[in-house]
């Protein structure tokens, strides 16, 4: 079974091998387990990011200067 933190980084993954370059990553400093991941290319720039407290995973485009959701995935109970 796949882990969220290997589901994570699958996604990074994909990405950098469709031309994104790793741009970015944030940890939170506390037990929530948050993180966030930003990857640009020159004409597009995605983010992944794992939110603890809600247990969901979700990628996100830049879309003129906001982040606009394209995918999210929620796990556990």
């Amino acid at each position: 079974m796949l882990t969220v933190d290997g589901a994570f980084e699958r996604i990074g993954s994909a990405l950098q091998q469709k031309g994104y370059v790793f741009a970015a990553e944030e940890k939170s400093a506390d037990s929530s387990g948050d993180r966030l991941a930003v990857y640009t290319s020159p004409e597009m720039a995605a983010r992944v990011s794992w939110k603890g407290s809600a247990r969901m995973l979700v990628l996100e485009v830049d879309a003129d200067g906001g982040w606009v959701e394209f995918a999210r995935r929620s796990f556990g109970p």
